[in-house]
Order: C-alpha cells, then sequence, then structure tokens
C-alpha cells in the first residue's frame, strides 16, 4: 500500500498536469472532453470485459491529454497500467480535486486490482474494481455537459461493437461463474452439497444413488451439463454414468464399497489427461472413472474413496501406480 502511495506520488511529480484549453468564447463545436461515458454503462461493460473496459477508457482520456498539450505521452501504456497511472490521470482531468480525494480512489483501484490475483472465491471482489471510477467518470461526464460541449452523441448508447462486445464477454462470464453455482460442470472436482437437487434425483433415477445416501464429491466430464457424464462416490459407493452416443439415454455403472474386490488407481501427473480408477467388484466385472487433476483434487478424491473402503474391507488392499 505504501509502495503504491510512493510510486503514485512520484508519477504526479513526472506528469506535469496538461495545460488548461484556451479559453475562448465559443468553443469548438466537435469538441468532446476526454472521454464521457454513462455510468450505468461503464458498470456493464467494465463487470462483462472483466475490468478490461476500465483499461480502455482511461487509454481514452489519456489519449485526450496527448492531444492536447503532451505529445511525449503513451496513451496505451498509462491505460494498460491503469492501476498505477490513476493518481496522474485524475489530475490531469480535475486538478482542483484534494490530493486525499485522488490518493484514495487511486489506492482503491489499486487494491481491488490486487485481489484478482487472490484464489477463489475470494478473487471475485476485483469485479467491482469500476467503483472507485465512478467519481471520476462522473467529472468527466460533468465537464462535458457544459452547453459549450457539443456531446457528439448519447454516451449511454451502445454501438455495434459494445454490442458484439458485451455478447461474447458475457458468454465468457457464464463459463466461468456458473460453474461456480453448480449450473454447468465446472474442470474440477467439485463438492457434492453444491450439485441441484434436480441433478440429484437425475441420478436417484439413473439407480446410481438413493434417497439415503449422501452424494461427497462428483467430477464431471460434461461442457454444458452434469448429465452428460459423472464420476462420482458417496457415503455408500463409487460410482459412473454417461450418455450413451449410440442408444438414446445413459448408461450407468456403480458398486457399493462392500461389493468392491479391488481399486486400482493410476495418477496423471498433466493437466489434460485425468486420473483413473478400476474398481473391480467381486464377480470380477470392473468399471473406469475418471477424475480430473486440476487443483489436485483428484488427489483427494482418491483417498476418500479408498479411507472409505478400506473401512468396510479392513483387510483389502488397494494398487496403486504411484506417478
Amino acid at each position: 500500500m505504501n509502495a503504491f502511495w510512493a510510486i503514485s506520488c512520484g508519477m504526479s511529480e513526472i506528469v506535469e498536469t496538461p495545460p488548461p484549453l484556451p479559453e475562448t468564447e465559443v468553443l469548438p463545436a466537435d469538441l468532446v472532453l476526454f472521454y464521457p461515458t454513462s455510468r450505468a454503462k461503464f458498470i456493464f461493460l467494465s463487470i462483462v470485459t472483466f475490468g478490461l473496459y476500465e483499461l480502455y477508457w482511461c487509454y481514452k482520456c489519456w489519449k485526450f491529454v496527448q492531444q492536447n498539450g503532451r505529445p511525449e505521452i503513451s496513451p496505451f501504456w498509462r491505460g494498460f497500467l491503469a492501476p498505477f497511472w490513476l493518481y496522474s490521470l485524475q489530475k490531469a482531468i480535475d486538478p482542483d480535486t484534494p490530493k486525499n480525494r485522488i490518493m484514495l480512489i487511486a489506492g482503491a483501484y489499486f487494491i481491488l486490482n490486487l485481489i484478482a490475483q487472490l484464489p477463489d472465491p475470494y478473487w471475485w471482489l476485483s469485479f467491482f474494481s469500476f467503483v472507485p471510477l465512478l467519481s471520476v467518470v462522473s467529472v468527466v461526464n460533468n465537464l462535458n455537459a457544459d452547453p459549450q460541449v457539443r456531446r457528439s452523441s448519447n454516451y449511454s448508447r451502445f454501438g455495434l461493437k459494445h454490442v458484439v462486445v458485451s455478447i461474447a464477454c458475457s458468454a465468457l462470464l457464464a463459463i466461468t461463474f456458473l460453474p461456480e453455482i453448480g449450473l454447468m460442470p465446472p474442470t474440477y472436482v467439485v463438492e457434492g452439497s453444491k450439485i441441484s437437487q434436480s441433478h440429484r434425483q437425475f441420478m436417484t433415477e439413473l439407480d446410481v444413488l438413493s434417497e439415503e445416501e449422501e452424494l461427497i464429491l462428483l467430477y464431471s466430464l460434461g461442457i454444458f451439463s452434469f448429465k452428460e457424464d459423472g464420476n462420482f462416490f458417496t457415503d455408500k459407493r463409487v460410482g459412473c454414468y454417461w450418455e450413451s452416443y449410440f442408444e438414446e439415454g445413459y448408461e450407468a455403472e456403480s458398486a457399493f464399497f462392500e461389493d468392491i474386490k479391488d481399486i486400482t488407481v493410476e495418477y496423471s501427473d498433466s493437466e489434460w489427461i485425468d486420473t483413473t480408477l478400476t474398481v473391480l467388484r467381486h464377480d470380477d466385472t470392473e468399471f473406469l472413472l475418471s477424475v480430473s487433476t486440476e487443483k489436485g483434487l483428484d488427489r483427494d478424491f482418491v483417498d476418500q474413496v479408498l479411507e472409505r473402503w478400506r473401512a468396510v474391507q479392513p483387510q483389502a488392499e488397494a494398487t496403486t501406480s504411484a506417478p
């Protein structure tokens, strides 16, 4: 935090406030100061673009500064490094803003960008990085509200480029968050408590889960739905199911822990290849389970399966192929 203040204050000494626009009775008809945009539009685009619109907005503001007295600066890099240059940008936009207020806004924006590096779910707070910038956006909008400044367009309107970016980024946003709330399969093992009741009912209909069982962990190879594929274990059994590509419907395999003769594990060191478990029943029939290695959760999955199996068969031994 202190380092940021030092950097920001240092930059403010280096970057002079751009000279004021010439005072004339009538300003040019096409003049637009900095980069005005409505608050609602700024919030929406900031969220769906994961904060990239904030960098773009800062870039456009610095572009105005460059074209009005500071040709030597690089708007691209100052926009790209917006968390470091926001202090100086605020001074350029409104030199009369109290220094403490500028430092508070710049510091809050810097911290919210740092939060993006935290693990799940704390990094979600970085989606609020637009909040400190709203006051700066309002200052720019107020500057452009002057009757001498021609509002060349409706700044709350979405153009074609905004629509295209919004659709593309909204899809990415959905892919990021829907798995977190259990509406799409994530690429890693999830806790059974996060699986919806409707999907539990689906597994019950497949006869791989009963009302009395507790679903512990599940991993799905499905892209859009947990129904496409599932590898799981409960407090009583281990099993899998998958959508049949040759016949309409689903296929499933499961075995209660007391019915399992042996479990063979082949761990994977690759993020692209899953760890596999071969479950051998006492009648010598077998089936396979796949478990993602992401976040190392395959180890937890395997350890819990083996622990529960051994608990009902004290003499059983698992054959494990260590990496």
